[in-house]
């Protein structure tokens, strides 16, 4: 019985995931330990979207470390209840701006710490997000030491006696990679990388200098988190490097993982590459590669000027076929997806309302807002109509029409029809103008030289291989 509300939050998180999101994909499940203790240490770029995958996808009973300012939320504090989240006191809510040691002796989290070890004990699963907050950056931010003192003051204090000979902690990297957080219907990888054992080396260095110790434990897991992360000095590289990769591609019929890898390959590759040319001594090299990001932004500003796609550059015809298989090998499930974008045509309309009211401008947390909207526009929605067809038609026949309703409006949700349509009829009158056809393959071919010419700087790919 005490798993009932933790599976049934979980539940709920899983419809809302698969509902906003178009793909989620999971990599790297095999790091993911069976049993033992285990503390997940996540990227935090999306607030509470990220518990809510990390909850969904782990493949373990998981206790989510939440801040303490959600538990005076009422509706919250009953979900954390639920799941067993465990309280922490933020520097960042107390006004306290500084990291490092001076955590501890501002905040008091001796019962934080308390019941995670306990629970860690017990070889439950823990999750953290040991970047504290959720910002609009294009990179990791300097995580905090709290998921290395958790880990290490848990070696010191729960590995003796009669405890130590169970198994070692480990902490599991997640990386998030969202194709575009806030976008109703994009794509996310969920990434767990190779688990960091807190090991009797670590224990040693530990009892030897525990601030070393932490900090030494911080910067790898800092490490781990950016290896399966897509992190960038700035926006602006970051778009640069995004349209350097759909160029580059074979095709758009990649899944997820691998365009988020090729991305984080032209990152690094990119800065491994400036970081090795001295400027001195190689003014010409990195003049040729400044003159690339510039034509890639030329040519990606060109795209945006002309409301065009690199996909629709690479292949003209990509709509029809789509749009005849939606047609005629899909004719019961797309005319039921149809069905499904008019009879629930209010929830949409008010999730948009709704969540731009919630929000207040406030668009670091604007998915989660969206998600919230959304749930609480359908169950209006629902609520009403199913009110009125109980007044006049009956139980039965309410439960029967607020059934397909439901069902239909999920196949709308799958199929996405508006949009087969839409992009099939944009394709009709949009003309890519030849020359930035011959641009984009002009480019193409130079970049290939490029990748070749400074292959010996590019740690990516090793990286990648390891």
């Amino acid at each position: 019985m005490d798993d009932l509300p933790y599976n049934a939050i979980r539940g709920l998180a899983s419809l809302l995931m698969s509902s906003f999101f178009s793909q989620v994909e999971v990599d790297g499940l095999e790091n993911v330990p069976k049993e033992g203790p285990v503390i997940f240490a996540s990227v935090h770029p999306n607030a509470l979207v990220d518990p809510a995958l990390v909850l969904v996808h782990c493949s373990r009973h998981v206790r989510i470390i939440s801040k303490d300012q959600l538990f005076h939320l009422p509706v919250m504090k009953t979900i954390l209840k639920a799941i067993k989240a465990v309280p922490v006191k933020r520097a960042a809510d107390s006004g306290n701006k500084e990291g490092g040691g001076s955590e501890a002796v501002h905040l008091n989290n001796t019962s934080m710490f308390s019941e995670v070890w306990k629970a860690l004990d017990a070889g439950d699963a823990i999750a953290i997000f040991p970047e504290g907050t959720t910002e609009m950056v294009s990179h990791i931010r300097k995580i905090k030491t709290g998921t290395a003192r958790i880990a290490l003051g848990f070696g010191k204090e729960h590995r003796s006696g009669s405890n130590q000979d169970k198994q070692d902690l480990r902490i599991v990297p997640v990386g998030l990679n969202y194709t575009n957080r806030n976008r109703y219907r994009s794509q996310v990888l969920l990434s767990f990388g190779r688990p960091i054992v807190i090991d009797d080396k670590w224990k040693e260095r530990y009892e030897k200098e525990e601030w070393t110790a932490v900090t030494e434990l911080t910067s790898f897991i800092q490490a781990s988190l950016e290896s399966i992360t897509i992190t960038a000095p700035d926006w602006s590289t970051l778009k640069v490097m995004t349209t350097a990769k759909n160029i580059m591609k074979p095709s758009y019929e990649q899944d997820i993982k691998y365009d988020v890898e090729l991305t984080r390959r032209f990152l690094v590759g990119y800065q491994s590459v400036l970081s090795n040319l001295k400027e001195e001594t190689n003014l010409d090299e990195i003049a040729k590669i400044s003159q690339m990001r510039t034509e890639l932004e030329d040519y990606q500003y060109t795209l945006d000027a002309l409301g065009l796609t690199d996909k629709e550059v690479q292949k003209l015809n990509q709509y029809k076929k789509p749009f005849v298989d939606h047609l005629f090998n899909d004719f019961v499930v797309w005319p039921l997806a149809l069905i499904g974008v008019i009879l629930n045509f209010p929830i949409p309309i008010a999730t948009k309302l709704l969540g731009s009211i919630i929000a207040r401008g406030e668009i670091v947390e604007e998915l989660t807002y969206k998600m919230v909207a959304a749930m609480a526009s359908a169950l209006l929605t629902y609520s009403i109509i199913g009110s009125l067809l109980w007044y006049h038609y009956g139980f039965l026949f309410t439960f029967f029409a607020v059934l397909f309703m439901v069902l239909t409006g999920m196949t709308a949700v799958a199929k996405r029809p508006l949009n087969s349509t839409t992009s099939f009829l944009r394709s009709l009158y949009k003309v890519v103008p030849k020359d930035l056809q011959k641009k984009r393959e002009d480019l193409r071919q130079r970049m290939k030289e490029m990748t070749m010419r400074y292959s010996q700087f590019d740690t990516a790919r090793k990286d990648y291989e390891q």
